[in-house]
């Protein structure tokens, strides 16, 4: 297991009070999805929703410009997002990705830690897309800006602001939340805090 599961997190006095997830789907006239994903950008944290119950947390890495809708901004886009494309379903873990497409080259585990400076997208993908007017559409698109969640060859960096604008992973947790959320509808909320 490579997400923290809900038993082993620590209630703390400063930790985020989770979504309304109903008024988001009243509000945008959609069906609740049975998995969503809850990023705090503040806390560098996905919580993943299994119904109606936080089942995993996991360590992410979002960007170190902060936090920004505007395309060409690096920045990481905020708001209710829908997984739009899942890649990578068959590819072994390290693979490399290069618009999203793997590249036939596989990062060793012993490279997962920065050796490389470039910014590799590894493993898996899950494809974001806005579902509200402040992430889609014009110049403020998450899906046309190409912003995913992924596998990275920075893990050492996880759970401090290092990304240029995605929502960066260790390679076995985005395998992990890809095996459970594949091909199925699913939120991911982007908060600052």
């Amino acid at each position: 297991m490579h997400g923290k599961s809900l038993q082993s997190m620590r209630k703390m006095s400063n930790e985020p009070s989770p979504p309304d997830w109903m008024a988001y789907a009243h509000r945008l006239n959609l069906p609740l999805p049975h998995w969503r994903l809850w990023v705090v950008l503040a806390t560098q944290e996905l919580y993943r929703f299994n119904g109606k119950d936080i089942d995993r947390v996991y360590t992410i890495s979002s960007s170190r410009l902060g936090p920004g809708n505007e395309q060409d901004s690096f920045k990481t886009p905020t708001g209710l997002h829908r997984v739009a494309a899942y890649i990578g379903q068959d590819a072994p873990i390290g693979t490399v990705f290069s618009g999203r497409e793997p590249t036939g080259h596989v990062l060793p585990a012993a490279n997962w830690h920065g050796r490389d400076p470039a910014d590799l997208i590894l493993s898996r993908i899950l494809w974001l897309e806005g579902l509200e007017y402040s992430n889609r559409g014009g110049r403020v698109d998450t899906y046309r800006r190409y912003i995913y969640l992924h596998g990275t060859n920075h893990e050492h960096r996880l759970g401090q602001p290092s990304s240029a604008g995605c929502i960066r992973m260790a390679n076995q947790a985005i395998v992990e939340l890809f095996s459970d959320v594949h091909q199925q509808p699913c939120w991911c909320l982007i908060q600052p805090e």
